[in-house]
């Protein structure tokens, strides 16, 4: 560092003051709060009569404390309202008065941490998912594709911008009161994470998820982190919109309104076999061709539209044509790796002889019976078929 003496030698014996000044600006440059060569430095400019916007500024200390990211309690960075004069021990020519130094401004050191946030929607249906941008999510499909391809997912990335780890930090999800979180992962981390439910107005639910610091469940710096949510319906054909917010202990950052439109998953197939055939078709060829062989997909594939057809036949209360497709149904199933369950359940199902001639009451009681044998056939069915590990 250049030495104070020399700068005076410079200033006070030689009256050489365009050095003087030069070397006064390599010492800012090297110390900006140096309260004695900024004094110095005024006194040479007014020898000088020059203007305070020539070389370096007189805010270039403030411009760089701000960078530097002082705490505003330090010596450099504290708050008052008065001006700090320090004076000098060093000659001054007679008639030139020393000007008072004037404080740095105030900085804060607390850098807000900067966190953005992606989501999207897996729809099962369309065995993709529902995003603005044409990016290939490989490494989600993968997830989901190992963690359960028949349901819908909420995909949610946190990405850290900050040279901070964040330690404790969670998420908060609002949605309508027809659309359920069943469950969510952490990708990296074993097994489901514990949700928990309020309603803030009677038709929301709000599903919140928090992370201590204890799970030492962190997103690194300059790193991100996704977590997963598993999207259930109370009904399908429906529109649903879910939105959040990420928070920790610095920062918050919204989870932009997401809307998708719930076609058919697993947990709807039966309901949507009445009321959307073609998705529910297209939900159950879509698994089975992803979780088994070409023939053996299309060997399933045939029983769930015998399983289709009797539901429509019982729901219709059109009973003609119900026995022969049991039979067929049940030859079917014995040939395939189902449980003794299933067959028995379809077995039952054929042995109510709902086309006995009897009508009236009797008649109505069997048919009630006969579409709830249907829905717990199709419930087992998907079950053991769909849902198998």
């Amino acid at each position: 560092m250049i030495a104070l003496g020399t700068l005076l030698s410079l200033f006070y014996k030689y009256r050489r003051y365009e050095e003087a000044l030069e070397a006064i600006d390599r010492l800012l440059r090297l110390n900006p709060t140096h309260v004695i060569a900024q004094n110095l430095r005024e006194d040479v400019l007014k020898k000088l009569n020059r203007g305070s916007g020539d070389l370096i500024k007189r805010d270039f200390a403030t411009s760089q404390l701000k960078e530097s990211g002082k705490d505003e309690n330090t010596d450099f960075g504290k708050k008052s309202n008065q001006k700090t004069h320090i004076p000098s021990t060093y000659p001054r020519e007679e008639g030139t008065p020393q000007k008072p130094s004037k404080s740095p401004s105030p900085i804060t050191s607390e850098k807000e941490e900067r966190v953005s946030v992606e989501r999207t929607v897996y729809d099962p249906l369309a065995r993709d998912f529902i995003v603005s941008t044409a990016r290939p999510l490989v490494n989600v499909k993968n997830w989901i594709d190992r963690h359960g391809p028949a349901s819908y997912w909420l995909v949610v990335c946190i990405h850290n911008h900050s040279d901070r780890t964040i330690e404790e930090w969670g998420i908060e999800l609002d949605s309508s009161s027809s659309l359920k979180i069943l469950d969510a992962a952490i990708e990296g981390v074993d097994g489901t994470v514990s949700l928990h439910t309020t309603h803030p107005k009677p038709w929301l639910v709000r599903s919140m998820l928090g992370v201590s610091h204890h799970r030492g469940i962190t997103i690194p710096r300059n790193g991100s982190r996704r977590v997963y949510f598993r999207l259930g319906s109370e009904s399908c054909g429906v529109s649903h919109t879910i939105q959040g917010t990420f928070i920790a202990e610095h920062t918050k950052a919204a989870i932009r309104a997401k809307q998708f439109h719930h076609s058919c998953d697993v947990a709807t197939l039966g309901t949507a076999m009445q009321q959307n055939p073609i998705a529910a078709e297209q939900f159950t060829e879509n698994v089975l061709r992803q979780r088994y062989h070409r023939e053996m997909a299309q060997r399933y594939l045939h029983t769930f539209h015998l399983i289709h057809d009797i539901s429509c036949c019982c729901h219709a209360k059109q009973f003609e044509d119900v026995h022969d497709k049991l039979y067929t149904l049940e030859d079917a199933l014995a040939k395939m790796a189902v449980s003794d369950n299933l067959i028995g359940l379809v077995q039952r199902l054929n042995a109510l002889d709902i086309h006995d001639g009897m009508g009236g009451s009797a008649r109505e009681l069997k048919a009630r019976e006969a579409e709830r044998m249907c829905r717990n056939i199709i419930d087992l069915w998907k079950n053991e078929v769909l849902l198998v590990q």
